[in-house]
């Protein structure tokens, strides 16, 4: 790339900094995530916030996580209100291993906002007792 490209990239990345100073800010939350589940590869994410519901994979791609964990999401300014979030951690085969809901009433618009979910194991099928047959599902 040549000198004159470099420049013209720095330039257009400064007016864009620029600019978005210029705007009102999203909302951040972070998300703190907490409890006592082992073996999550990925956190299923449900946000309920001025009506709307949006969901994510945390991480993308799955990977280890080990609790506790955190992680953001940007909401857009004009969503205010009551906020919900459930939060399920999945498994190598995408197996629901546990899950938490926090809501919160008032959230602050335009700032970071840190949220407490709680994910909690679910509880495994009683055994079957020897010469009998397992429970159905």
């Amino acid at each position: 790339m040549s000198h004159q490209h470099q420049n013209l990239g720095l330039i257009a990345g400064v007016m864009a900094v620029s600019l978005a100073a210029c705007a009102r800010p999203d909302t951040v939350l972070i998300v703190q995530v907490e409890g006592n589940v082992a073996g999550i590869r990925q956190l299923d994410v449900e946000i309920e916030v001025g009506g709307e519901i949006h969901k994510l994979m945390v991480p993308r791609i799955p990977e280890a996580i080990a609790l506790p964990t955190n992680f953001s999401v940007q909401v857009p300014r004009e969503l205010g209100g009551a906020l919900r979030i459930t939060v399920s951690a999945l498994g190598a085969e995408g197996e629901s291993l546990g899950a938490g809901t926090s809501t919160f009433g008032q959230f602050y618009a335009g700032d970071k906002n840190e949220v407490m979910v709680t994910v909690k194991a679910l509880e495994a099928a009683p055994a079957a007792e020897p010469g009998m047959p397992a429970p159905a599902p």
